[in-house]
């Protein structure tokens, strides 16, 4: 299951470091295309336009079955199932992280930074769900808190929107507002509906041309998402329905060398809506796509 037109404007966030959440100080929305493009020619620059039964040997006392390890160990049976299903949806990736929400507390491998006292996290039945309403120019998030995203690795997502949701969901480096920051991922805009390739430095952030074609996301729908980043600086995003294959959109973007050499966080967020993540990967690739 895995985006001519008025200037561009910029969103203005200001982050907590701590808490992982943004305020925005300024936006400027825009404009659709009248026939989106599934695909970006090279640039230089870009350009803003989260067992067993225990059995006492010794003493006869009741069986007692240990908390579930919430992420599979490398090398485990576990993770080697994981790892068959991603060679079918990411060939040539090998899963380093995994989740699939099988433990109601984050901790384990996430941090939740929330000032929006609209804004729930949930994790039930194998699935995380972020919702908030908006409220005072919040965006609040969750993050990954190990940096293990590298040149030459990625995410892939499994998630799903509800109408009338602005999100998104990228990876990311260095500090807000100084000038090694940098962000890049996929963005939903409510009002216009749109969706497109996200990038962001010191500070300063918005669409790329990359837009998907707003007709192949439907509300509630599943759909995988992929973010990799290739050693060149070169960064690909795969979008596709996890029913519909045939519903999908890819961008491919030249990034310059600032963009290289670093450890990448993910992060999602949400400014208005619903996004439910039902499985999350961390996978490394060889070689470029």
């Amino acid at each position: 299951m895995v985006k001519h037109r008025r200037p561009l404007g910029v969103l203005y966030l200001i982050c907590f470091p701590i808490a992982f959440a943004c305020t925005v100080t300024g936006r400027l929305l825009p404009q659709p295309l009248d026939e989106p493009t599934p695909a970006l020619s090279p640039t230089a620059a870009p350009s803003i336009t989260e067992t067993g039964t225990y059995t006492p040997t010794v003493t006869r006392r009741p069986s007692a079955t240990p908390t579930p390890t919430c992420v599979p160990p490398l090398g485990s049976d576990a993770m080697r199932a994981v790892q068959e299903e991603a060679d079918s949806l990411i060939p040539g990736g090998t899963v380093i992280w995994y989740d699939d929400f099988i433990c109601n507390d984050l901790s384990y491998g996430w941090g939740v930074g929330s000032i929006n006292p609209n804004t729930t996290v949930t994790v039930s039945d194998g699935v995380m769900t972020f919702s908030t309403r908006e409220t005072q120019d919040i965006w609040d998030g969750i993050n990954r808190m190990e940096m293990s995203i590298q040149d030459g690795s990625g995410i892939l997502v499994l998630f799903r929107f509800w109408n009338q949701t602005s999100a998104n969901f990228f990876i990311s480096t260095g500090t807000w507002w100084e000038s090694d920051y940098r962000r890049w991922g996929f963005e939903l805009q409510k009002e216009p509906f749109l969706a497109g390739t996200w990038v962001g430095w010191a500070g300063i952030t918005g669409f790329t041309n990359g837009y998907v074609p707003t007709k192949i996301l439907v509300p509630q729908n599943w759909y995988y998402l992929l973010i990799r980043l290739e050693e060149t600086g070169r960064v690909t995003m795969k979008l596709w329905d996890k029913e519909q294959p045939g519903n999908n959109a890819e961008f491919h973007q030249i990034l310059d060398s600032s963009w290289t050499g670093h450890r990448w966080g993910t992060l999602f967020q949400v400014y208005d809506g619903t996004i439910q993540i039902d499985r999350y990967w961390e996978a490394a690739f060889v070689g470029e796509e």
